[in-house]
Order: structure tokens, then C-alpha cells, then sequence
């Protein structure tokens, strides 16, 4: 069974570059490279861990498209064990990734089957089987965020260590605290766990009378 099971967001991302202007509406615009490559904070971890040789589980939803058979081959090439819950009316997640000249990236992206899911797709004996149990994407799951992602961390503690990263690019300003809030009830709803360190290394200089 694995030593880590990462369960979250996987992605489909059509990636163009060089783009340094949009074209003009109705109008066509050249690019020198446009690539399909797989991603997700859970998809990405997965094959990483893999890499270091890690045994590793990935825990997901995606379609029943090409897509999904993409993400999924790719965790099996790298000898991830697949999880997957493929979803018949729901298409996978897709991001198109603009990259500029200057390596600057804009995002467009389909939340799709990601959004589906759900605390009941990892089961109660792969929990029990794993020693590290990581939620990567939370705040872009919708099925999943708030008390939902609080259960199933609750779940995962009473068997192994674990870790959870969030996804706040796309969050307007005070999302991100109040997503967090519902997560990590016992955190001051004013500061993310992602703030939380930097907000510890201030220095505060005495005051002078």
C-alpha cells in the first residue's frame, strides 16, 4: 500500500508561449509552442514523490474524455497508483496557461470534474493503509471546501500524518481567510494558513517613550 496518498486537484494544461498580446476578437494569433501536460497540486505531487521513488497513491475525479485518460496513463507511466473516479457527464479539468517572453503566466481554467469531488471517494482502508495523507487544492473544490475538507482531515488524523495545500490565485481578496476559517476552525479568521509563518517571522520593535 503507499506511503502517501495525495488527493486533490488534477489538470489538464494546454500550455502556449511565447504570448505577450491577446489577438484581436475574430483574429488569428501564432504561437511558437502549444503542449498538452498534466498538473493539479495532487497530480503533481503524486508523480514527483513517484520520482524520488516514494509509493505513492492519487485519489481524483476526471472525465470520461481524452483528458482523463491522459492524466491517468501519465500517473500509471510513473508508476503512481491511481484512484480515479471517472465522471460520465462531467468533462476533466482544464487550464489553457498563457506564458509571456518574460516567463510571466495567465491562467484560464475549467474547474470540471475537480468539482465533484467528494470526502467519500478515498476509502476508509486506504487511509488506514497510507502514512501521509496530502489534500492538495483546496479553496477550487467546491464539493469540498469548508467542513467537508475539515471531516476528512479530522478522518485522515485518527490513522496518519497530514498536509494540505491551498490554491488562492483565483480567490478575491478575504476568500482565502474565510475558506480557511472553515478548514482550520481553530485559526483567527483574519490570517491563512499560507500567512501564518510570515506573520509569525515579524519582528515588532519596542516602543519608544
Amino acid at each position: 500500500m503507499p506511503d502517501v496518498t495525495c488527493m486533490g486537484i488534477v489538470v489538464a494544461d494546454i500550455i502556449m508561449r511565447p504570448v505577450d498580446a491577446w489577438p484581436q476578437r475574430g483574429r488569428l494569433a501564432l504561437e511558437e509552442s502549444i503542449v498538452l501536460r498534466s498538473g493539479g497540486l495532487a497530480h503533481t505531487t503524486g508523480i514527483v514523490l513517484a520520482k524520488l521513488g516514494v509509493d505513492t497513491a492519487v485519489v481524483a475525479r476526471v472525465g470520461s474524455d481524452l483528458f482523463g485518460d491522459f492524466l491517468v496513463q501519465i500517473l500509471a507511466d510513473h508508476g503512481v497508483r491511481p484512484h480515479v473516479v471517472r465522471e460520465p457527464r462531467v468533462p476533466t479539468s482544464t487550464s489553457v496557461v498563457a506564458v509571456s517572453s518574460g516567463g510571466e503566466r495567465s491562467f484560464m481554467h475549467m474547474i470540471g470534474a475537480n468539482g465533484r469531488l467528494i470526502p467519500e471517494d478515498i476509502s476508509d482502508d486506504l487511509l488506514r493503509a497510507t502514512r501521509i495523507f496530502h489534500l492538495g487544492g483546496c479553496f477550487v473544490l467546491p464539493a469540498l471546501d469548508g467542513e467537508p475538507a475539515a471531516g476528512l482531515l479530522r478522518r485522515a488524523q485518527g490513522t496518519c500524518r497530514c498536509s494540505c495545500r491551498g490554491e488562492i490565485r483565483s480567490l478575491r481578496a478575504g476568500s482565502a481567510s474565510r475558506c480557511s476559517a472553515r478548514i482550520f476552525p481553530s485559526r483567527s479568521s483574519s490570517r491563512t494558513p499560507m500567512e501564518e509563518p510570515r506573520a509569525r517571522g515579524r519582528r515588532t520593535e519596542p516602543s519608544r517613550g
